[in-house]
This record gives structure tokens, C-alpha cells and sequence, in this order.
């Protein structure tokens, strides 16, 4: 968030008072203006505001008198042409992906002004690249339709989504007007199994859960899918429950997923592997005696191979025998676990520690061998918080989501885009048009398994919790770029 100070808060308090009036005093998207010049800063952002209200539905004649004019690429490098200035609806979803044409490279341009918040349902062309999107919920009636972690997997063989609306689970099914309350309890922590039944936790809040996984088929009654109690306590004699903090991740074939086991005194106290195949306990053992920090996550690698806990001061990997290999000693910010094209295990973040050398870049360090590589710097030092989605059946391949943008003409600001990590090329995707100031409407972006489809969470500008869950759909030939 922008400092009370900030001189661009003042710029926009003039430029757009009546837009405000228009807004109901909801809080404007604040920006630090960059390094070069104010003025282009303040421009850039009575833009994005502009386009925000826009896709709320306003149309105040404040704007038509603001100069929205979209800023000259600095160290921008785009292959792209001036999009449309509105997302015109076509008849087919197939007639948007016969048109689009991928767009790569660093690409600066803001938030179309006078873009439209798509109708439900409804297939458009995304204002700036023109990409297949349409909205697959509201939140009439509701809090919020969130996407839970960018890291794990929401998407059932059938295609129907599982989000979470306020305090419940809903399926949201292909037809976006198509949607059903579940018998999930509120911390379920649900993972898709291949025949589109729902493995998940019991608990209605994380500590009342145990050393039981379920089995539901939504819709019915849950069952027990496997006792861990005895195999756990085994190894771990104090545990009492198990969880991920609901952000963590099988491997790519869905076959195998990590749980933390907690005790009575809700402590992590070690990790457990389980095969989701032959619903069994693979592994089990104790967590970092060293203090670590708050415990953020536990996932297993793409290939299945490793175990990889997250804390706030540093990274454990394990083997599928849990026991340690390795530490990761920086601060990963946000970090999936991903694979490159040559099938090798990493980890991906935007490194913000200053600590290392690597601060300021996208990076991926290696499971097996912890080396780190660059991928792209973040301009201007924007510290732009980034999410990472990682499609199994795609390696090479991550989609990464962006807010909370400290520099206003940053190329990696508010956006959807593919990122090749392999050689580092850039496919834009869409402006998310949120504010993501509640955590509720931050938006995450989550493929499906071969990266066709990507669902993000976008409050339209509101700034409040009002999330609402848009899809996107990629042509195939947005990899060959």
C-alpha cells in the first residue's frame, strides 16, 4: 500500500474528485509514482481508476475530460499493436480463438479506460489483448468467489470449478450460470481425484480436524477415505491432526499429497506423504528442529519426488522419505513448485530478500541441486507481489498473476501472463482491473492441467472483498511464440 505521504495521492485527489464522488468514496488504487517523472505516473493511474470504474459500469463525464493517453514504453519491449479501446462480445468462443494472436515481451500499457465488466457468462475479447475471457460468477448475494491458493488445483475432470463463496464450498459447473452449494465443511482443504470425487479434511476449522482423510462425492454423504491415525503416530507419537493451510499441492499427477500433522497445541511437529492411489501413508517425519519461523505451506514437487515445506525465514526440502536434503535459505515470496521442460524439479518466486543476490528478479532454484537461476528483473525495483500457477501437463510453463504494484508503468503490473521459464518469454493475457487491497479479492490465478484455461479472482475495481472468478482461454499456439 502507498505511504499516507505518497505525492500521487494528492495528483489524483485533483485530477478526479467527481470520479470519486462517482465511487461512493470507495478507495482509489494508489500508486508510487516512478523514478523519472510524476506526471506520467499520475497520468497512468487516473487511467487505471478510469478503467476500473468502467468495469463497475460507470460512465461519469469526469473521465472524458482526463488524459488517459497510455505511456511510451520505457524499458518496455512489445511485439503488441493498440488494442480496441472496448471487449466487444462475438457469438462463439471459437471465433475468439480463431482472431487472438499471442502478444510477447515486456508490454507497459495500462488498463483499457472505457473497458466493460463483462456480462456472466459471456464471452468477450479482453480489452487490451485480446484474449478469450468471460465472468463465471457474481457476487450478488455474496461476499466473495475465491480462488483459495494459486498453487492448488481447482479444476474437476468434468471441468466444474470448486471455490469457496464466503464461508462455503460451491461447484461451479460449466455453465457459469450453474451453481451448487457442497456438504465441504468451511476448512475441508479439498483436492479433485480423477473419478471427480473430493478427497478432504473433516474439520469445521483447522484444529478440530484429526488423522482421517474423506472421501465425497459431492452432492452425498462423505466417507472415510483413509486412516492415517495409527501410521502417523507411529512416527510422530504426539500428532494430533493433519493440514496445508489450504495452500498446498499434489504432485502433477495428482497421485501423492503432503499434510502437515499438527499436536495438541496446534505446533507443526512433522510432514506426512500420502499415496492418494493406494490410500496409504507413504512417509511420515518430524518437522525442523531449528527455528524456522511461522509455517506457511507444505507441497510436493510436480515429479512427486520431493517434499518441500515453506517458512517465513527459509525453505526445507525432503525426500519421499521425508528426511531433510536441503535447505533453501532466502525468503521465497509466494513461491509454486514447478517443472521445466527437461523435467527437472524447482521452485519459482519473486526474490525479494536483500540479503541475496538475486533480489529484485523472478528466480527458480532447483530441488535437487539448489541452484538458483534468473528468469526477469522486476523494473524499476516495482516489487510487484507475484503468483505463481503451475500446469503439470505443460513443463516449462508457469501462468503468473500480479498486484499490489509499487510503480505504476511497471511491465509486470496487475496482469495475467505465461511465463516461459525455461528461456524467459513473456505471453500477455489480460489486465486483472483489481484493486486486490482485501486479501479476499487478491487475484490468483489457477490453470487447469495443460494450461488451456486459466481462472483469476478480480474485485472490478471495488476495492472491498466483492471477488469475482473470470476464465480465460489459450489458443495453443500462445506456446509456440
Amino acid at each position: 500500500m502507498i505511504d499516507e505521504n505518497d505525492p500521487l495521492r494528492n495528483v489524483l485527489g485533483d485530477a478526479s474528485e467527481g470520479l470519486r464522488h462517482q465511487l461512493d468514496s470507495q478507495p482509489i488504487p494508489e500508486f508510487r509514482p516512478p523514478n523519472d517523472t510524476a506526471r506520467r505516473a499520475a497520468m497512468v493511474a487516473v487511467a487505471v481508476v478510469a478503467g476500473f470504474a468502467a468495469w463497475l459500469g460507470l460512465r461519469p463525464d469526469d473521465t472524458t475530460q482526463l488524459d488517459v493517453t497510455a505511456p511510451e514504453p520505457g524499458t518496455a519491449e512489445t511485439t503488441s499493436t493498440p488494442p480496441s479501446s472496448s471487449a466487444d462480445p462475438v457469438e462463439t468462443l471459437d471465433v475468439l480463438l480463431a482472431q487472438w494472436r499471442p502478444e510477447t515481451g515486456f508490454d507497459d500499457r495500462t488498463p483499457v479506460a472505457d473497458s466493460e465488466r463483462p456480462p456472466l457468462g459471456t464471452w468477450v475479447a479482453e480489452p487490451t489483448w485480446r484474449t478469450p475471457i468471460r465472468r463465471v460468477t457474481d457476487t450478488a448475494g455474496a461476499r466473495f468467489h475465491r480462488l483459495q491458493s494459486a498453487a492448488r488445483p481447482i479444476v474437476g475432470p468434468d471441468g466444474s470449478l470448486l471455490t469457496r463463496r464466503d464461508e462455503e464450498w460451491v461447484l461451479v459447473e460449466s455453465d457459469p450460470a450453474e451453481q451448487r452449494l457442497t456438504t465441504l465443511p468451511r476448512d475441508a482443504e479439498p483436492l479433485w481425484l480423477p473419478d471427480g470425487s473430493v478427497v478432504h479434511l473433516a474439520g469445521a476449522d483447522a484444529s478440530s480436524g484429526e488423522l482421517r482423510l474423506h472421501r465425497t462425492v459431492l452432492g452425498e454423504e462423505a466417507t472415510v477415505f483413509v486412516d492415517l491415525s495409527d501410521s502417523i503416530r507411529a512416527t510422530i507419537p504426539t500428532a494430533s491432526y493433519v493440514g496445508s493451510r489450504d495452500t498446498g499441492a499434489p504432485s502433477g499427477d495428482g497421485s501423492r499429497m503432503a499434510w502437515a500433522i499438527y499436536d495438541e497445541t496446534e505446533a507443526v511437529v512433522g510432514f506426512a506423504l500420502v499415496d492418494l492411489d493406494e490410500q496409504r501413508l507413504l512417509a511420515a517425519g518430524p518437522a525442523p528442529s531449528d527455528e524456522l519461523g511461522t509455517f506457511e505451506y507444505v507441497s510436493v514437487s510436480v515429479s512427486g519426488r520431493h517434499v518441500v515445506a515453506g517458512y517465513a525465514e527459509g525453505v526445507v526440502v525432503y525426500d519421499e522419505s521425508i528426511d531433510e536434503q536441503r535447505r533453501i535459505d532466502q525468503q521465497p515470496d509466494r513461491p509454486a513448485l514447478a517443472q521445466t521442460a527437461d523435467g527437472a524439479d524447482v521452485l519459482i518466486t519473486a526474490n525479494f530478500d536483500s540479503a541475496t543476490d538475486d533480489v529484485g528478479w523472478i528466480v527458480t532454484i532447483g530441488l535437487d541441486d539448489g541452484v538458483s537461476r534468473r528468469i526477469h528483473e522486476l523494473f524499476d525495483g516495482a516489487n510487484t507481489a507475484i503468483d505463481f500457477g503451475v500446469a503439470p501437463d505443460r513443463p516449462g510453463w508457469v501462468v503468473a498473476s500480479t498486484f499490489d504494484c509499487k510503480q505504476a508503468v511497471a511491465w509486470s503490473c496487475d496482469r495475467v501472463l505465461l511465463l516461459d521459464i525455461d528461456d524467459g518469454t513473456i505471453v500477455n493475457l489480460a489486465h486483472t482491473y483489481s484493486c486486490a487491497e482485501s486479501i479476499f479479492a487478491e487475484p490468483l490465478a489457477v490453470p487447469n492441467a495443460d494450461l488451456t484455461a486459466v481462472w483469476f479472482n478480480s474485485d472490478a475495481g471495488s476495492c472491498t472483498d466483492a471477488a469475482e472468478i473470470y476464465e480465460i482461454h489459450i489458443p495453443e499456439r500462445a506456446f509456440d511464440s
